[in-house]
C-alpha cells in the first residue's frame, strides 16, 4: 500500500493591499468591512488546508463551511447571521474572488488561489489534480515555473491525447504513408527538444536547449538560470515590440544583470512564489543598446 502524501498548504502568500482592493468596496458598505474580509480569509485557509486548490460547496457542506466560518472566524458582540455569511460567499463569486464557472458546479477556487498552490507544491514528487476544477493552462503554468509535477501531468495528458488520435489515423494509412512518417521521426529523432522558448520578432521560437541551457547554469552558478528565463519569457510574451529574433548575447546580458542585481538567486527557485516585476526589468541597464 502507498505511502498518503501531502495535500495541504502550511501557509500561503498573502500580498499586502488585500483589504483595500476595489472590489471588495460595495460588499464592505453592505456587509462591513470584517464580515467581509474575515469571511474571504477563513475560506482560503479551508482551501490551502484541506484540499490545496480548492473547496466543495454544495448542499452536504455549505451548512458546514459557514458554521465554521460564524463560530472559528466570526464569532463575538456582532457575529453575523448565518444566512448573512451565505450572502457574502455569493458576493466574493460576484466579483470575482472566485471562479464563477466553477462556483456553479459546488467548487470554491480561483486562478489566483491555483496559482499559490502550483508554486508552493514545485518540490512535491507527488501531487494529484482534477483536470475538471484546474483552472491555469500549459502556457499559464509554464510561466510560473518549468519544475511542477502538476505540469507534467496536463503535459502527459495531453500527449496522450494527440497519440490516441495519431493512432486512429495510422490505422488507415497506407504503405507509403508509413514510409514518409518513418522519415519524419528520422528526422526528429536527430532533434533535441527545448527546455524554454522564446518569441521572435519574426513568429518564430528561440529555443534553448539542454545543452545551452546547462552551459548557462555552470556560468552563472550564483543565479538561479531557470527563473531567470522564465521572467525573461514573461517580459517579452508582454512586450511584443522589443523580441528579437537571435536572444544569444540578450539572454547573457540578462544573466549578468541578474547575477550583479542577485535578483534571482538559486535558493529562490521553485520553493517560493514567483513574481515577475517586469517594470524593474525594462528600466534596468540591459536594454541599453
Amino acid at each position: 500500500m502507498a505511502a498518503p502524501f501531502k495535500v495541504a498548504l502550511d501557509y500561503f502568500s498573502y500580498y499586502i493591499g488585500l483589504a483595500k482592493d476595489k472590489k471588495f468596496r460595495s460588499l464592505k458598505n453592505k456587509y462591513g468591512a470584517g464580515n467581509v474580509i474575515l469571511t474571504y480569509l477563513a475560506l482560503l485557509e479551508m482551501i490551502y488546508g484541506g484540499k490545496g486548490y480548492y473547496l466543495v460547496y454544495n448542499e452536504k457542506t455549505r451548512e458546514s463551511i459557514i458554521d465554521t466560518i460564524t463560530d472559528e472566524y466570526l464569532n463575538g458582540k456582532y457575529r453575523p447571521a448565518s444566512a448573512t455569511v451565505a450572502e457574502v460567499i455569493d458576493g466574493l463569486v460576484e466579483y470575482e474572488f472566485f471562479d464563477s464557472y466553477l462556483y456553479e458546479r459546488a467548487i470554491l477556487t480561483s486562478k489566483r488561489i491555483q496559482q499559490t498552490y502550483y508554486v508552493s507544491t514545485v518540490k512535491r514528487k507527488m501531487v494529484e489534480i482534477d483536470p475538471d476544477k484546474w483552472l491555469l493552462s500549459i502556457s499559464e503554468m509554464k510561466v510560473l515555473s518549468l519544475a511542477s509535477r502538476i505540469l507534467s501531468i496536463f503535459i502527459n495528458d495531453e500527449n496522450n491525447r494527440v497519440n490516441d488520435g495519431n493512432n486512429g489515423i495510422n490505422d488507415g494509412i497506407n504503405k507509403q504513408s508509413k514510409v514518409n512518417e518513418s522519415k519524419v521521426n528520422r528526422k526528429r529523432e536527430g532533434c533535441s527538444s527545448a527546455v524554454l522558448s522564446l518569441p521572435e520578432k519574426n513568429g518564430n521560437s528561440f529555443d534553448i536547449s539542454e545543452e545551452m541551457y546547462q552551459g548557462l547554469v555552470k556560468t552563472y552558478a550564483n543565479v538561479n538560470v531557470m527563473q531567470s528565463l522564465e521572467a525573461m519569457k514573461a517580459y517579452y510574451d508582454a512586450n511584443p515590440q522589443r523580441r528579437l529574433n537571435d536572444y544569444t548575447a540578450k539572454i547573457n546580458k540578462w544573466l549578468t544583470q541578474d547575477s550583479v542585481c542577485g535578483s534571482s538567486s538559486v535558493p529562490a527557485h521553485p520553493s517560493s512564489a514567483v513574481s515577475f516585476n517586469l517594470s524593474e526589468y525594462e528600466n534596468s541597464s540591459m536594454f541599453d543598446d
